[in-house]
C-alpha cells in the first residue's frame, strides 16, 4: 500500500479549503483518507500564521514509515524546514526567438565587404552559437 501526503479539497466554489491528509494512493483525491494531518488555505496571505497548519509529530512519522508528499506538501515542508530543499527543474528564459527569426533561415548568406560568409545559427539552451 502506497501512503501519500496530499491535500484534499474542501470548500465551496471559489472558495478552495483543504484538509492535508495521509491517503493510499489508488483513493480520490477527496475520498477516503487514513488521517487528517492539518489544513491549508489558500485564500489567506502567504505571511499568516493560519494558511498552513499541519501536525509536524504525525507528518514525520508518516515520512518515517516511507509516505511520499506531493509536490506542493513536499514545498510546504521544505520551507518549514522538515525537508531539506530539492532542486527543481526551472529553465532559464528561452533565447529571444524574434531576433533569430530576423536572423536565421539556419543557414544565411551574408555579404560582407565583398566577401560571403555563411552565418549557422544553432541555438543549445540559453546559449548562442554563431
Amino acid at each position: 500500500m502506497a501512503i501519500k501526503i496530499r491535500l484534499a479539497r474542501g470548500g465551496s466554489k471559489k472558495r478552495p479549503f483543504y484538509r492535508i491528509v495521509a491517503t493510499d494512493s489508488r483513493m480520490p483525491r477527496d475520498g477516503r483518507f487514513i488521517e487528517k494531518l492539518g489544513t491549508y488555505n489558500p485564500l489567506l496571505p502567504k505571511n499568516d500564521d493560519k494558511r498552513v497548519i499541519m501536525n509536524m509529530e504525525r507528518v514525520k512519522h508518516w515520512l518515517g514509515l516511507g509516505a511520499k508528499p506531493t509536490d506542493r506538501i513536499q514545498r510546504m515542508l521544505e520551507a518549514d524546514g522538515t525537508l531539506p530543499k530539492t532542486t527543481r527543474n526551472n529553465p532559464k528564459k528561452a533565447v529571444n526567438f524574434s531576433l533569430l527569426i530576423l536572423l536565421i533561415s539556419i543557414n544565411k548568406i551574408v555579404q560582407v565587404n565583398k566577401a560571403i560568409i555563411i552565418i549557422s545559427i544553432i541555438s543549445f539552451g540559453d546559449i548562442l552559437y554563431v
